[in-house]
């Protein structure tokens, strides 16, 4: 059951009382459990292909991380990681069974629809700490991975060291290494923290290698097949109004974006892909937009 709170404040209030729980599990609970009712009510009267659009989710940013602008290499940071990461990846750390099987599952899934073979090249950004990427890696798939956090990237370096696998690993934001020649490029629960994300499809397009495949994994996708979080994301794309979402954005200052099926569909469509839409059986974690460039018209 989800609570909706009408006001910025009364949502601060909540999240605060979240935030006192004992154990990180229980605060994310209890923050799923909240949702802020629409502060801005204009994006279902606009285009969500206009600037205009672009603008509204970005002032509604504004107000709630209180930064006056969004600038991804200091507002997608993560200070709170540390060298304990090194020993086991954090989906271990949360004392649940369920939690860490459902990740596995899902990233079991997710290699499975990258269906690469040892030489194939794979592109993954917003890594984290590299769990597909690094297992990937130990099939013999030519691994490259882009995150805008550094102590990811070292985490990395150090994990792929550990496995005696290869993993190049690269500082920058979403669109980088333009010209390259992958058969996969992946996001898995990153492609949400992309503001200007029509124009990274359309770049990515021009760095897939020919029958590449573009693949949003995990993502959080409103639509016919999850509409648990439609609360949260009442507009065709947007800033996620649950509470998880939103101590996220006022903590960390990072783009918490959420998106309605068809404009997505849409949205990849005007971006020059043909778009399917797998869904898991076992995990909404699991989900795949599986988008290839259409051929170009003579």
């Amino acid at each position: 059951m989800v609570t909706i709170l009408k006001t910025v404040a009364e949502m601060d209030a909540a999240v605060a009382v979240a935030n006192s729980a004992d154990n990180e599990a229980e605060r994310v609970k209890a923050l799923c459990e909240l949702a802020l009712a629409p502060v801005d009510d204009r994006l279902n009267a606009l285009d969500p292909f206009s600037q205009q659009y672009r603008q509204t989710v970005l002032d509604l940013y504004s107000r709630i991380s209180g930064r006056s602008d969004y600038r991804p290499r200091e507002h997608e940071l993560s200070p709170y990681l540390t060298e304990v990461a090194d020993s086991r990846p954090g989906y271990y750390l949360a004392g649940s069974t369920s939690y860490t099987g459902e990740i596995l599952v899902a990233m079991g899934s997710v290699l499975q629809t990258l269906a690469l073979k040892p030489g194939q090249r794979l592109l993954e950004y917003g890594v984290g700490e590299g769990g597909i990427a690094l297992e990937a890696a130990k099939c013999g798939i030519d691994v490259t991975v882009v995150d805008i956090e550094q102590r990811y990237l070292s985490l990395i370096d150090r994990r792929a060291k550990m496995a005696d696998v290869e993993v190049k690993t690269v500082l920058g934001e979403f669109g980088a290494l333009a010209g390259s020649n992958f058969d996969v490029v992946l996001f898995y629960e990153a492609f949400h923290h992309s503001l200007d994300h029509m124009a990274v499809a359309k770049k990515i397009s021009t760095m897939l290698a020919p029958g590449g495949r573009l693949i949003l994994a995990g993502e959080p996708v409103i639509g016919p097949h999850n509409e648990h979080w439609r609360s949260s994301v009442p507009f065709p794309w947007g800033l996620r109004m649950d509470g998880l979402s939103y101590r996220a954005i006022k903590t960390y200052g990072w783009m918490e974006l959420g998106f309605d099926h068809n404009y997505l569909m849409e949205m990849l469509g005007r971006a020059g892909y043909s778009c399917e839409f797998l869904k898991s059986a076992a995990t909404d974690r699991a989900n795949c937009y599986v988008a290839r460039p259409c051929p170009a018209v003579a």
